[in-house]
Formats: C-alpha cells, structure tokens, sequence
C-alpha cells in the first residue's frame, strides 16, 4: 500500500473543486463516500472543514488531501477499507479531525481519496513534522495486520513507467542520459560495475539500445531499483512524463468547447492545473501529481499556454477574469506608445476600459472583459497599482512618480494648514528681531537655540579676597 500525502492548502476554492470532482465520480458510479466524520454527507463538507479552520486561524494551510493506494488487483471490503482509513487516520494525529473517506473505483488499483482538516476539534494544530516517515512506517504496519502486498514507491513508478503506452526503451534513454551527467555518473556506474551489467554489454552500453525487461534481467531487480531511484530523483524521467502529460492535454484538449470544459476533463485525466502570477507574469502550471511532476505552461505547445487559449472566454470565473486582465494589460501596456493607443488596443482586445471622472479631471479607471456571459468590472487598483490612471500616464510620460512614505487621511493636509492660518491670522505678530515680547527687553540670541547647543556659562572657581 502507498500513502500519499498532498501538500497543504488554504483555498477554500480548491476544496470545493476537490469536493465537486468526487461527487462527479459519485453521481457516475465511478465512487462512493465510504464515511464521513461529521456524519453529513460529501454536498455539505466544505461548510463543516471551514468551520474547523476558523477555529485557529493561526493556521495558513489547514486542508489537505491523502490518498490511499492498494496493489492493482488487489481490494478490500467496504468495511475493512474504513477500518483501514480510520485507523491511518487515527495514528497520524487526525482522528478528531474533520475527513471524508471516499473510495474510487476507476482505475486498475483500488484507492480511497481522504479530506481532511488540520484541525482539530477542540482548534488545535495537528503537528505535520516527519509526516511522510510516519506515513511509511504506518503503511508497512496496516500492510501487514490487512494481509496486503507492499507496495513501495519505487514498485509504484515502475508500474507507472509501464503502463505508459509506446515507452518500453524509458529505462535505456534515461541511463543514457545519466551516463553523460557529472553528478551522478560515477554512482550509475558503480551499481552496473557490481552488478556485472558493464563487462557483460562492454560495447553495447553504449551503442546498443535494451527495452525494459531486457535491462531488468540484465541487472537484477535490486541493481535495476537502485537504478531507478537515481533516475527519477535526478529528474532523467522527465522527458517521458512530459510525454505523459501531453498526451493527456491534448485529450482533454480536443474534447472541450470552454475553459471550464477542459479544466474538468483534465481532472477526469488527473493532470493538475493551477494559476500563477509572478510580478508583470501569469501562467499556468501543469502536472502529474501521481509522479510529482509539474512543468510551466512555457515549455509546452503555445495552446495550453496562458492567454493564448482559444475558448469561448464566454465562462470565465471572476478569478480567471482578473488574471486574464491582468496578463492582457501588462502586454498592451508594453505594445504602447500612448494612452490613446492604449485605449484603442484594449478596445480591440475586447477588453473595457471606463474613465471616472470629476470637476478635475479622470481620477480612476476601471476595466472587464467584453465577450463574457457575466462581465466582472474591476478597478485599476484592485488588479495592479501599475495600471492606476496617474501610473500609466507616469509610464507614458517618462516621469517617476514621488511617492511621500507618509500616508495622510484624505484631506487632511489641507485641513491642518486652514486650521493653522485660521489661528495665525487672529493672533499674527508684527516681525521685530531680537525684541524679547515677553519682557520687552533685548533677548538673547542663545535663547532660540536648543539647551543642548547653548554656550555653557564659565564660573569663576578661584577664590578672591
């Protein structure tokens, strides 16, 4: 059995997507909620999960998912699968937790997907130091009490690698690779070296080409894993799982008419999707969680790369409305060389651009996306400072803007200095230098200056008859 434990997130949003997916499965038979600790079902989760984050809101990351993985052809009973979830649960410190156990059908190996909260119930931080050494040792154990085959990573990648149709050299292209690379060359080496693997191929090392199963029986199993785990930490197995996830894009792909279409096929896929903006940048990372692979948008085919997708944008959320916005700015902003220009590229862009103006003049814009079922508008600030009225012209005008570090109540400035002329006006001085108006009397110069800065008086100390 494999634990997977996902990284921790805060987005309520992803948790509603995780939570729609299961009971997509659910609806099609494909899945089914084997137990639930709040004793509601999976459709009214997320308000129990948020309910427990807000117990401690100390915690940035308070949900997270961990899937349960048996060995294909093998299964459990109903009830012996929440014994098992249960009793994982229970050891890794989130028995009192919130978690939803649901069972997934669809694929060649039986697995169940946990929700759950890093909560407790009484609002306490569920530790996550060694989670992942704590999750190993567990499985050994629950392998044995439930009569189940182990099943290791390193088991799990290669019947990944195989079950990926065509790559039956992956093994040989990736040592290939290694064999070139400075830092681990020597150690792939030394296990072909011990292994006998090297004098018995001599020339063919290099020059021959062996599928899988031949370098397996060359090797040996052991020789062959520790070979194996050397590839895939030293991320010589990427180029087959970019293979992997393209296949799987392209699917998803070319079964979809809208943006929303083929975010959910690409989860009907596995392939993770998610949103990223960095500086004046957005783009999208994909990836194949299984094998924790994630790769930019930019190394992929321009089609599934950010702002060149060719969906209806009819369906965007509010989310993807303002990225999308934000993207597009940035590059009219940069193609030009006037406001005017500006307003006319957006324009053309389908992008929409209103000026708020007052007795002075424009003093905000605001901007949304045309062509969409629902138009969200969004105010220059809310997307980026840079695309405030006052900034862009500053851009088009080449002029810094002076930003005072100190930050005012609106009118306030202007306020204090009324007040002040208002009481010097009634009790104004004429200037008369050096006339003490207390006394009327000549004062002193140094009576102006700070007592720090005060010449100190001399006294006389010696004594006189």
């Amino acid at each position: 059995m494999i634990a997977k434990i996902e990284p921790a997130f805060s987005s309520i949003s992803t948790l509603s997507r995780k939570i729609d997916y299961q009971l997509e499965k659910i609806s099609s038979g494909e899945a089914k909620e084997l137990f639930n600790s709040t004793g509601d079902s999976l459709s009214s989760f997320s308000d129990y999960m948020f309910l427990f984050s807000s117990l401690n809101d100390r915690v940035k990351l308070p949900y997270s998912e961990i899937t349960l993985n048996l060995s294909p052809g093998e299964r459990l009973s109903e009830a012996n699968w929440i014994n098992l979830s249960k009793e994982y649960m229970e050891k890794m410190g989130y028995g009192n937790c919130c978690y939803s156990i649901i069972l997934n059908k669809d694929k060649e190996h039986s697995h169940v997907h946990i929700l759950h909260s890093r909560i407790d119930s009484e609002g306490k931080s569920v530790s996550n130091s060694l989670d992942y050494k704590r999750s190993e040792k567990l499985a050994r154990e629950l392998e044995k009490k439930y009569n189940l085959v182990s099943l290791k990573e390193n088991e799990r990648t290669k019947e990944r690698l195989s079950s990926i149709s065509g790559q039956r050299y992956y093994f040989d292209n990736a040592l290939k690779k290694a064999l070139r690379n400075y830092a681990v060359k020597e150690r792939v080496m030394h296990i072909l070296s011990s292994s006998g693997a090297a004098e018995l191929l001599g020339d063919r090392l290099q020059k021959s080409k062996l599928s899988n199963e031949e370098w397996m029986s060359v090797l040996g199993n052991h020789e062959y894993d520790s070979i194996l785990s050397i590839l895939k930490k030293g991320g010589f197995l990427k180029s087959l799982y970019k293979d992997d996830l393209l296949s799987r894009l392209d699917k998803a792909f070319a079964s979809s008419t809208t943006f929303q279409e083929f975010r959910a096929n690409l989860q009907k896929e596995g392939v993770y999707m998610r949103l990223t903006s960095k500086k004046d940048k957005s783009y999208y990372v994909y990836g194949l969680s299984e094998d924790s692979f994630y790769i930019k948008d930019t190394s992929l085919p321009q089609k599934f790369r950010y702002g060149y997708m060719n969906f209806d944008a009819k369906s965007m959320s509010y989310d993807e409305q303002k990225h999308y916005l934000f993207n597009k700015l940035n590059l009219i902003l940069d193609k030009s060389d006037s406001y005017d220009e500006f307003k006319r590229l957006l324009k053309e862009s389908g992008i929409g651009i209103k000026e708020h103006v007052n007795s002075k003049g424009i003093y905000g814009l605001t901007y949304s996306v045309m062509d969409t079922d629902i138009p969200f508008e969004f105010k220059a600030s809310d997307i980026s400072r840079k695309f405030t009225y006052t900034n862009i012209q500053s851009h088009f005008s080449s002029e810094p803007l002076l930003h005072d570090n100190t930050i005012h109540r609106v009118g306030e400035w202007r306020e204090s200095l009324e007040r002040d002329n208002e009481y010097m006006s009634h009790s104004a001085l004429p200037f008369i230098p050096d006339i003490d108006i207390t006394g009327g009397s000549r004062k002193n110069r140094e009576d102006d200056l700070p007592p720090l800065k005060r010449k100190k008086k001399h006294k006389n100390n010696d004594l006189s008859l």
